[in-house]
């Protein structure tokens, strides 16, 4: 089919810090034959929404079906994660040489997560069919007939060492998000869930920069507390004094906290989520940059432009046009 390598956050734009360093996970999403490659595309939206929202992380998303020669090199799958997307109405069929594959795949795998009617990839010869698995209510009774073992946690996915669960495309998206949240914190976890449209439960962040800078303080209360001042008065900016006012604090003991849990100022961290948000409405609006510089506090379009261009290289007329020139491609 098709491989997918989600861009990585620096190049979308989206902050105006870029991660020195990049760890990347490497996804291989299979499908069978049958199978549309556009029932893979939520799991794309939610990888490519985990480069944006996730530090110093990139995963490399591949897509194919059993039958496909991948690879013969049985090193290929030691690293990688893989997710069976099978469906919800018929179980998952393969012929001998897909079955000795999937096999392959379950045994060396780092992370393998079977989907719907995919739980019947744990029927063959060799697997440890004693695994609780989430199997979805149309599948119960097959399973059982085939000696598989329901989870019965009322949970819709299961989690059991390399090797997890899940009913549904949708409940696997929920069951990636919880992976995330080992990963890379629950702060990173229900942002990505957030952005995609998922209501997890954790608390969200929408500024991606406002994340990193929570996370730095490790979730400190008066960091966060500013921060989200901050993000309610980008149009109008306060001076530091008057944020520091507004948390009960001194200008001096804002200045401290910042720089201590974070190696940032108060007034570079609210001057960097303006030029995030004059980055959104630069790429993805039609209004005039003139508005863009009242709405994001900076005022002159000068003003913006000479921030703009010390925190992304280009300046906003440029990205304007650039950006336009990717749509109209």
């Amino acid at each position: 089919m098709n491989q997918i390598s989600p861009a990585i956050s620096a190049q979308n734009g989206t902050a105006p810090l870029t991660a020195p360093h990049l760890t990347m996970h490497r996804v291989n999403i299979i499908l069978p034959d049958t199978a549309s490659a556009a029932s893979t595309q939520m799991f794309i939206d939610l990888f490519t929404a985990a480069n944006d929202l996730a530090p110093n992380s990139l995963y490399v998303v591949e897509t194919h079906t059993l039958s496909e020669s991948h690879t013969s090199d049985p090193l290929y799958w030691r690293d990688r994660s893989v997710l069976f997307l099978g469906d919800i109405r018929s179980r998952w069929s393969f012929s001998r040489e897909e079955r000795g594959r999937a096999q392959q795949i379950l045994r060396l795998a780092n992370r393998s997560i079977l989907v719907g009617g995919a739980i019947f990839l744990m029927c063959q010869p060799g697997q440890a069919m004693d695994l609780p698995l989430a199997i979805h209510p149309n599948f119960l009774a097959a399973a059982e007939e085939e000696g598989l073992i329901s989870d019965n946690t009322g949970r819709k996915y299961a989690s059991s060492g390399r090797i997890d669960s899940a009913i549904s495309s949708f409940a696997a998206l929920s069951l990636l998000l919880e992976l995330f949240a080992r990963r890379h914190g629950e702060y990173v976890a229900g942002a990505v869930g957030d952005y995609v449209g998922l209501d997890t439960g954790l608390e969200r962040m929408q500024s991606r920069f406002a994340l990193t800078i929570r996370q730095k303080s490790g979730g400190d209360r008066l960091v966060c507390a500013a921060l989200e001042t901050m993000l309610t008065e980008l149009e109008h900016p306060l001076p530091i004094e008057e944020l520091a006012e507004r948390h009960n604090i001194s200008s001096r003991q804002l200045q401290r906290r910042f720089m201590d849990l974070t190696s940032e100022t108060p007034l570079t961290v609210y001057r960097n989520l303006r030029l995030e948000r004059a980055h959104q409405l630069i790429t993805l609006t039609s209004m005039p940059l003139r508005e863009i510089s009242i709405a994001t506090g900076f005022g002159a379009t000068s003003n913006l432009t000479r921030w703009f261009r010390t925190a992304y290289d280009i300046t906003p007329c440029a990205l304007r046009q650039s950006s336009y020139t990717a749509n109209a491609a």
